[in-house]
């Protein structure tokens, strides 16, 4: 074999192994590795013209100019479409794509090593939490017996749990504060949010582990919750001896991790043409089985339930929600719920020219003052709903 020739198949067998590795193995994608893909596709497409064309050496230089000049376009369509708002949030804090199946955890129970500590930094911030014997990023809990105390537990993903944050400046400490500074009750917040969370397992995680503490409210904070219930499933996730069972990962998840360009046509034209509707409408209807089991959990241990839909920061950007625009009117009839979009907008007046100021603009979290607001939203829902009322003027 040419020299050449082994260099051109020596490579492309290593970006193959490469590629197969991350995703069967590691079950993550990093950034560059789509990128890596449309290389060996290249390789491969190449190497077909080359045996089939190979005595009419003319056809053959035209379509090599045709296939090279389409491969290198993709190319720097990809390159740019990575700098965009299609890069999701794990992206954006590590650079790789995990599947929404892939989570940290075999257990029922979502949460992070006990007594642990973490954290990782990114030219925005940098992040560091410890851990309780629950795995929450939080002070040991503890039950309520005090009557004149008002117990909160928040339940949520990663803005819960305060990514982008210090642990003293998350929306849950920031609205212990507030509180506490307008009533003679002595107020205290447990945060349950963990990143990459989503309601079904916070359900089961306050069912099972946190209904111990006695709360008087449960703050449920969703923002992009249905992917995940859509890969993960709802409550058929949850199999004996305490173990879990995903859906299977279908050719378009595959797709959708490695390929941007695939990402701009799933959301501008899959999704609005109803490709995914059923997929979509599926787990709407496994998110509000879970939050009526929500209800149910809020009546037989006497605690007030309310649900906070947060905005991503291109939904702010927008004006509109991707997709709670339609599911709000559902719910909301059964569920007391605060709309921070509509919060935003309306009460804080947040512009495109001002998102800086609330968010980590390439990681997309909130900063402080994100939070902040975040907290100020809530406080007015939860005065709205009637679960609170101050007592100090």
């Amino acid at each position: 074999m040419k020299p050449l020739k082994f260099i051109f198949v020596a490579s492309f067998v290593f970006f193959i192994i490469i590629i197969f590795f991350q995703i069967f193995f590691l079950e993550k994608v990093h950034l560059f590795t789509g990128l890596l893909t449309i290389v060996c596709l290249f390789q491969l497409i190449m190497g077909f013209i080359y045996v089939l064309l190979k005595t009419n050496i003319k056809i053959r230089q035209n379509i090599t100019l045709s296939v090279g000049t389409f491969f290198l376009i993709w190319f720097v369509f990809e390159i740019i479409l990575r700098f965009s708002s299609l890069k999701t949030t794990s992206e954006k804090a590590s650079g790789y794509y995990f599947f929404p199946n892939n989570v940290f955890t075999n257990s029922w129970y979502f949460t992070h090593k006990n007594n642990s500590s973490f954290g990782f930094s990114i030219p925005e911030f940098s992040y560091y939490r410890k851990t309780n014997s629950m795995g929450l990023c939080d002070e040991e809990p503890y039950s309520k017996n005090d009557t004149n105390e008002l117990l909160i537990i928040g339940l949520g993903d990663s803005f819960t749990e305060g990514v982008g944050t210090n642990a003293d400046s998350t929306w849950l400490k920031v609205l212990e504060h507030r509180l506490a500074s307008k009533q003679t009750k002595k107020v205290r917040t447990i945060n349950a949010g963990i990143s990459g969370s989503d309601p079904i397992f916070e359900y089961m995680l306050l069912k099972d582990k946190l209904l111990v503490f006695k709360p008087d409210i449960v703050i449920l904070a969703v923002g992009y919750e249905l992917e995940e219930i859509s890969a993960r499933g709802g409550n058929e996730r949850f199999i004996g001896n305490g173990q879990l069972k995903y859906k299977e990962l279908n050719f378009s998840d595959y797709l959708f991790s490695l390929f941007y360009t695939y990402r701009l046509i799933y959301y501008k034209l899959l999704i609005p043409n109803g490709f995914q509707e059923g997929k979509r409408a599926k787990a709407v209807q496994e998110l509000i089985v879970c939050l009526n089991d929500f209800a149910i959990l809020s009546e037989e241990n006497n605690f007030k339930f309310l649900i906070v839909i947060y905005p991503q920061i291109h939904e702010v950007f927008m004006g509109k929600y991707d997709y709670w625009q339609e599911i709000i009117p559902q719910i909301k009839k059964d569920f007391p719920i605060v709309d921070l979009l509509d919060y935003y907008s309306k009460e804080l007046k947040i512009t495109g020219e001002e998102l800086s100021n609330y968010y980590w603009l390439n990681d997309g979290h909130h900063n402080e003052e994100g939070y902040s607001a975040f907290a100020k939203g809530v406080e007015k829902g939860l005065l709205d709903a009637g679960m609170i009322e101050y007592d100090i003027k």
